[in-house]
């Protein structure tokens, strides 16, 4: 019994190679789509104004801007850095990991819920539909993933085997 313990402990689980690819492509696009996204924000308001055409407004789309740019290169940042410890199955990775999922999740949903009623949709609304069971079922995939008792165990056991 001891050595298929040890055997299953020394072979890695696809599944957490395959979150920690997922983990590398969310990075990827956070770091392409929020980070310039909010430093383009935040040169459009230092430079050109509020969007709302006044000028009393400024100082509040500024810091805005600073934290939505802010807020992009903290999740490019903190996203790389959990796929390498994902690898190397430290548990605050998993936690990002599971935290990923569950945003996944709730995007899916909630864009789904924009389409119907008491809000009448528009046309370009439902350009969601074609992105939006993705998100949902990689989400909840992933999720239902990272919360099994064998991913729990190797990462609860890495981390004792580490202090």
């Amino acid at each position: 019994m001891l050595v298929s313990d040890a055997k299953q402990d020394a072979e890695p689980l696809v599944g957490i190679s395959v979150s920690a690819v997922s983990l590398l492509a969310l990075a990827c696009l956070s770091g392409l789509v929020l980070f310039p996204g909010g430093l383009f924000f935040l040169v459009k308001v230092l430079f050109v104004g509020s969007t709302l055409g006044g000028t009393q407004h400024g100082i509040v789309w500024k810091i805005g801007a600073t934290i939505f740019l802010a807020s992009g290169f903290g999740f490019c940042v903190i996203t790389f850095r959990a796929w390498k410890a994902l690898y190397a199955e430290q548990a605050w990775a998993l936690w990002v990991a599971r935290t990923w999922a569950v945003l996944l999740l709730l995007f899916g949903a909630t864009d789904l819920y924009r389409l119907y009623p008491p809000h009448t949709p528009i046309a370009d609304e439902y350009f969601g539909l074609l992105y939006d069971p993705l998100f949902i079922l990689s989400g909840s995939a992933w999720l239902l993933y990272l919360v099994l008792p064998k991913v729990r165990a190797r990462f609860r056991a890495s981390r004792s085997s580490a202090s």
